[in-house]
C-alpha cells in the first residue's frame, strides 16, 4: 500500500522527531533523579561516566562505518534502559538531603552571648573612657570634673594596652579586644597620662586636665 505525500513528508519526520525528544526527556529525568539521589561527589563521577560513555560511541561509530545502525541502537536502548530504571529508582528513594551537616570533626560554632558582650562594654554614663588601638590611642579626654571619677579602657587593638597616671597612682589595664574600668577620686589639676607597656609610650600618650 502506496504512503500518501503528506504520511511520508511530514507525518513520518515528525513522529521521529516527537520519539526522538521523548527519548531524550526519559534520558535526562532518569539521570537528574539519580543525580538527586546520591552525594555530590559521586553525581560528579555519573556525569564524567555517562559522558565518556556517549563519547565513545560517537568515536566508534565514526571510525567504524561496519558497525551498523541497529548495533549503534542496541547499545543505546541499553543505556536509556539502565539510566530510566536507575532514575525510577532514585524517584522511589527520593532526593538526598541538600542541607549540608558540619563534619564529624568539627564541633558547631558556639553561639555568642549578647548579654556577655554587653557586659564587657557597659561603662558608667560618666565614665571617662580611653580607647586604644595598636599602638595609639583612638580617642582619650582632654577634659573632666575632679572628684570621684571612673577611668575606663576600651582595648580595641590585638595586644595589652594600659592607662597609667604615675601621680595619682592610676591604673587600668585591658587585653586586646577587652575593655575594664576602675573608680578613683582625683584632685583638680592637669596630669600626664600613657600606656607603659614597653615600646608603646611614645606614642600613647596625652594630658588630661580636671577641674
Amino acid at each position: 500500500m502506496q504512503q500518501s505525500p503528506f504520511r511520508r513528508t511530514i507525518g513520518q519526520p515528525l513522529l521521529m522527531l516527537l520519539a526522538v525528544l521523548g527519548v531524550m526527556a526519559v534520558f535526562l529525568f532518569g539521570l537528574w533523579m539519580v543525580f538527586l539521589a546520591i552525594p555530590s561527589p559521586a553525581a560528579l563521577i555519573v556525569a564524567i561516566a555517562v559522558a565518556g560513555y556517549i563519547l565513545f560511541l560517537s568515536a566508534k561509530f565514526g571510525q567504524d562505518r561496519r558497525l551498523s545502525g541497529r548495533a549503534l541502537g542496541t547499545a543505546l536502548a541499553g543505556s536509556l534502559v539502565a539510566v530510566a530504571v536507575a532514575g525510577a529508582v532514585a524517584f522511589v528513594v527520593g532526593p538526598r538531603d541538600l542541607e549540608e551537616e558540619p563534619a564529624a570533626d568539627e564541633p558547631p560554632e558556639a553561639e555568642e552571648d549578647p548579654d556577655a558582650e554587653e557586659e564587657d562594654e557597659a561603662f558608667p554614663d560618666d565614665a571617662l573612657v580611653f580607647v586604644a588601638d595598636d599602638n595609639f590611642w583612638e580617642s582619650a579626654p582632654e577634659t573632666a570634673e575632679a572628684g570621684e571619677s571612673v577611668i575606663a579602657i576600651d582595648n580595641i587593638g590585638n595586644v595589652e594596652h594600659n592607662v597609667v597616671i604615675d601621680e595619682l597612682d592610676v591604673r587600668v589595664e585591658a587585653d586586646g579586644g577587652e575593655t575594664d574600668f576602675e573608680e578613683y577620686d582625683i584632685p583638680a589639676g592637669e596630669y600626664y597620662f600613657y600606656c607603659d607597656i614597653p615600646g608603646h609610650e611614645a606614642t600613647m600618650n596625652g594630658e588630661i586636665v580636671f577641674e
